[in-house]
């Protein structure tokens, strides 16, 4: 992916259907943690109030599976 969102850094300007730029903290191959929800939520919450991630933008269950390293199950 190479896109990551760092809280100190200020925010790009946001563009209608930008990629989405969501950094998960946990690390490759680790099953998910009993808070992978929150997480997730929190992730995709702050990266829309930063406007990171514009309101509206689709989401693949997919992508954010594989963003998080969490299964689709997980992000439904």
């Amino acid at each position: 992916m190479g896109h990551s969102i760092n809280p100190n850094q200020a925010p790009p300007v946001a563009r209608p259907r930008s990629p989405l730029k969501v950094v998960p903290t946990a690390t490759p191959s680790r099953p998910a943690p009993a808070g992978a929800t929150e997480r997730i939520v929190d992730s995709i919450t702050t990266a829309i109030v930063e406007r990171r991630l514009m309101p509206g933008t689709k989401l693949s269950e997919q992508k954010l599976a594989d963003i998080f390293e969490v299964s689709r199950t997980l992000v439904r």
